[in-house]
C-alpha cells in the first residue's frame, strides 16, 4: 500500500501536533469501561484549557512590536534577523544576550533560538457555573463527535481568553462524556460566548490522494491515514479480511476509512468503528452476537420513541459481483438466497471490481449480513444515560448497536436522543423475524407498575 502525503507534511504534522487531544494534567479522562444510567439531573462540570503556543520568534516579533529597541538601531536588526528565524553573528548575538537581561521577552527567544521546538502550556479555567446550555452529538459514523456549548461571561471574566485551538471537557456526574477541541467562537451579544468544539476525528475530513494497487486490511488503512495526518492512534490488531485495491485522488480520509468498514463488515461478517478515547483514536470492534449486552433500565424515563422494520435499504438477498482477477475480462459472481427472495422478491447488490480476487465464501459472507430486514430504533430520554457510538445495549427483549446520540441541556434540564440499530438474530424455527417494539415497551412498563 503506499499512501502519498501532503506537500506541506512537516507543516500539517507540527500543527497536528499542537491541537493533537491529550489528557489535561490534573483532569481524570479514563477509559469508561460500560454504559450506566446517571441521574436525571446530573452535576455539570465544563472545563477548559486556554493553551499558549510559543516560539522563539514570536517573542522576538512582539519584543519589536513594542518599540523599545527603535532607538537602537543595530539592536533591532539583529532582533528583526532572530524573529525572522535567520542565524544571528556571534557579535548579534552578543548584543541580544545583553539586552535580554532587562527583557523577559529577549530572554525567551534566545532560550528558543535554533531550536523548531515550541514552548506549551496552558490555563486551567472551570466553566461550570457560567454554562447556559449546550448540545453535542456523536455517531458510529466516521465523522466524529461535535458539541455546541453557550456561556455567559462578565466584561472581566477569565473565559473571555478562551480561544481557538483550546481544549474542553465536558463532564456529568464526574464521568468524562465528552472532550474536544474549539474551531470555532461566536460572540451572539455582550454576555455570551458560542464555541463549536470537536474531537480529533475531525482532522479526518482531510483530503488524501490514495494509491493501493495490492490487497491490505481495514488496520493497515487506519494506521496509515493516522500517520500521515500526524493524529495519534491505538495500534490496532491485524483484521484479516482482505480489502480491494483502490485509487483515490480526491476522497477525504473519512470516506477512505468508512468504505473500508463497509466492505470489512459486507466480505468478513465483522463490524468495526473508530472512536475517540482521551488521548487517541481507536479502532474497535462491535461485538454483539454472542453477547447479551449491557442492560439500560431507561423504561421510565422514556418520553418516545419510533421503531421500524424495514426492507427498503441496505438488505439484499441476492449478491452479485462482476471481478476482474488477472486484467482480463470481468467474470460474474452471484449468489442468492431463495427462501428470502420468495418472501421480498428480488433485493440486489450490485458491485464491479476490478483487480479484485473474489474467494470462495466472500459472497456468503456478505448474504449472511445484508438479507435481513433492518431495525431501527430511536428514543428520546429525560436524563442522560453514559452511552458511546458502538456500544451494545440490551433494551428489554432485544440487543442493539448504538449508532447516534445527542445530549441536550438548558433550562429545563437534560434531554438525550440515541439512535440504534438492532441485532439480527432470527431462530432456527422462525426464519423471518417480526419484531414489535411497543408490544416489549407495553409488556416492560406493565410489570414496571
Amino acid at each position: 500500500m503506499i499512501g502519498i502525503d501532503f506537500a506541506s507534511a512537516q507543516k500539517q504534522a507540527l500543527l497536528a501536533a499542537a491541537n493533537a487531544q491529550s489528557i489535561a494534567d490534573g483532569e481524570k479522562v479514563g477509559r469508561r469501561d460500560k454504559p450506566s444510567t446517571l441521574g436525571v439531573n446530573p452535576v455539570c462540570k465544563v472545563v477548559a484549557y486556554i493553551r499558549n503556543v510559543r516560539q522563539g520568534t514570536d517573542a522576538a516579533a512582539n519584543y519589536l512590536a513594542s518599540g523599545d529597541v527603535d532607538e537602537d538601531t543595530e539592536l533591532y536588526r539583529a532582533v528583526a534577523k532572530l524573529a525572522s528565524g535567520q542565524t544571528l553573528s556571534q557579535g548579534e548575538y552578543a548584543l541580544v544576550a545583553a539586552a535580554s537581561k532587562e527583557s523577559p521577552r529577549l530572554t525567551t527567544a534566545l532560550q528558543m533560538y535554533g531550536s523548531s521546538v515550541s514552548q506549551r502550556s496552558s490555563q486551567r479555567c472551570d466553566l461550570s457555573e457560567c454554562v447556559q446550555n449546550f448540545s453535542l452529538s456523536k455517531s458510529l459514523k466516521v465523522q466524529g463527535g461535535s458539541c455546541q456549548l453557550r456561556i455567559q461571561v462578565d466584561s472581566e471574566d477569565v473565559a473571555r481568553g478562551i480561544g481557538l485551538g483550546d481544549q474542553f471537557y465536558i463532564y456529568l456526574d464526574e464521568q468524562c462524556i465528552f472532550w474536544g477541541m474549539c474551531m470555532e467562537v461566536t460572540y451572539p451579544d455582550e454576555w455570551n460566548i458560542d464555541f463549536t468544539i470537536n474531537d480529533s476525528m475531525w482532522y479526518l475530513k482531510n483530503q488524501l490522494v490514495w494509491i493501493q494497487n495490492k490487497p491490505t486490511t481495514l488496520d493497515a488503512m487506519f494506521t496509515s491515514i493516522c500517520d500521515q495526518l500526524a493524529l495519534p492512534c491505538v495500534r490496532p490488531a491485524t483484521i484479516p479480511v482482505a480489502l480491494k485495491p483502490r485509487v483515490e485522488t480526491n476522497a477525504t480520509a473519512m470516506s477512505l476509512l468508512q468504505n473500508a468498514i463497509d466492505e470489512t463488515m459486507y466480505y468478513g461478517g465483522r463490524l468495526f468503528a473508530i472512536r475517540m478515547n482521551p488521548a487517541a483514536l481507536e479502532l474497535i470492534e462491535v461485538q454483539g452476537e454472542d453477547k447479551q449486552g449491557v442492560t439500560l433500565d431507561v423504561i421510565e424515563a422514556m418520553t418516545s420513541f419510533s421503531a421500524t422494520q424495514s426492507i427498503q435499504n441496505e438488505t439484499y438477498n441476492e449478491v452479485r459481483v462482476f471481478a476482474n482477477n488477472s486484467g482480463g475480462t470481468l467474470k460474474a459472481y452471484t449468489l442468492q438466497d431463495l427462501p428470502f427472495m420468495e418472501r421480498f422478491g428480488i433485493l440486489r447488490y450490485q458491485e464491479v471490481c476490478n483487480n479484485a480476487i473474489i474467494r470462495e465464501g466472500d459472497l456468503d459472507k456478505m448474504l449472511a449480513v445484508t438479507k435481513y430486514p433492518t431495525g431501527d430504533l430511536r428514543f428520546d430520554i429525560v436524563g442522560v444515560v453514559n452511552l458511546f457510538p458502538a456500544d451494545v445495549i440490551r433494551l428489554m427483549e432485544s440487543v442493539y448497536v448504538t449508532h447516534d446520540i445527542s445530549y441536550n441541556y438548558d433550562d429545563a434540564g437534560y434531554k438525550m436522543t440515541v439512535t440504534c440499530a438492532r441485532w439480527q438474530k432470527p431462530s432456527s424455527e422462525q426464519l423471518f423475524d417480526k419484531w414489535d417494539f411497543s408490544q416489549e415497551y407495553a409488556q416492560a412498563k406493565h410489570l414496571k407498575w
